[in-house]
C-alpha cells in the first residue's frame, strides 16, 4: 500500500510571504480576493481529484490519500 499525504501549509506560507513582501496597499482588497478565489479553485480541484481516485483510492483525513495495489 503506497501512502501520500498533502498539506496546505508550504501554500499558505508562500501566499503569506506575497502578501507581506507586497505591503498593504490600495490593492490588498483585491489580493486576498485573488488568495481566496485560488484556495476555493484549490478545493474544487481536490473534489475532482477525489472523485477520478475514489474507484482506486481510499481517502483518509484531510488530503491523505491511501492507494491500493
Amino acid at each position: 500500500m503506497q501512502y501520500f499525504e498533502v498539506t496546505m501549509t508550504h501554500l499558505g506560507l508562500t501566499l503569506w510571504d506575497k502578501l507581506q513582501t507586497r505591503g498593504c496597499g490600495a490593492n490588498f482588497t483585491a489580493q486576498v480576493a485573488n488568495i481566496v478565489r485560488l484556495l476555493l479553485n484549490i478545493g474544487a480541484k481536490v473534489e475532482q481529484l477525489q472523485q477520478k481516485i475514489s474507484s482506486k483510492c481510499v481517502i483518509v483525513g484531510n488530503l491523505r490519500v491511501k492507494v491500493r495495489k
